[in-house]
């Protein structure tokens, strides 16, 4: 997991976490989305794994929910994304206190291979910077510089720049 949050610092405009788990955000339209790493959960039928999501803080496109979730799994699954490999998919979060959609995959401890985590992390890198390029026409360095991280937003800080003490 350490050696997967290296690489996401190098990508991110903010990530923070330990060997069990990441905090990590990318660029999304005027803030980010916010991806996270969960070895800590338990899937109910296969036990201990890596839990991925990849929050998105507003909708890809003026629909439902279920509505973005099933066209981002329909772009995806008809292969226009380079970014797809089909494992997991787009939903509307669970606990129904966003109007969005996130993506959720999840990787069983039996599948586990030296630097699985980083390759996931590499994968969801592209994933953030593929769903943001849908509706954003900046570059993801574009994005970069001018993009806050979410707690911007949940704060309301309209005068915080990425990187200032």
């Amino acid at each position: 997991m350490t050696d997967a949050l290296a690489i996401l610092r190098r990508a991110s405009l903010l990530a923070t976490g330990d060997d069990t788990g990441a905090n990590v955000e990318f660029p999304y339209r005027d803030f980010s989305s916010l991806l996270q790493f969960d070895t800590q959960k338990r899937h109910p039928n296969v036990g201990s794994g890596l839990h991925v999501t990849l929050k998105l803080w507003s909708p890809p496109f003026d629909r439902t929910p279920a509505e973005n979730a099933a066209l981002l799994n329909l772009i995806e699954a008809k292969g226009v994304s380079l970014m797809s490999c089909l494992h997991g998919g787009w939903c509307v979060p669970p606990d129904g206190k966003n109007d969005t959609v996130a993506f959720n995959a999840f990787f069983p401890d039996i599948f586990y291979r030296k630097g699985l985590a980083t390759n996931i992390a590499l994968w969801m890198t592209g994933k953030a910077q593929w769903v943001a390029s849908l509706n954003d026409p900046r570059s993801d360095e574009e994005r970069r510089t001018e993009g806050r991280p979410a707690i911007a937003h949940i704060l309301d800080w309209d005068d915080l720049e990425v990187g200032e003490e």
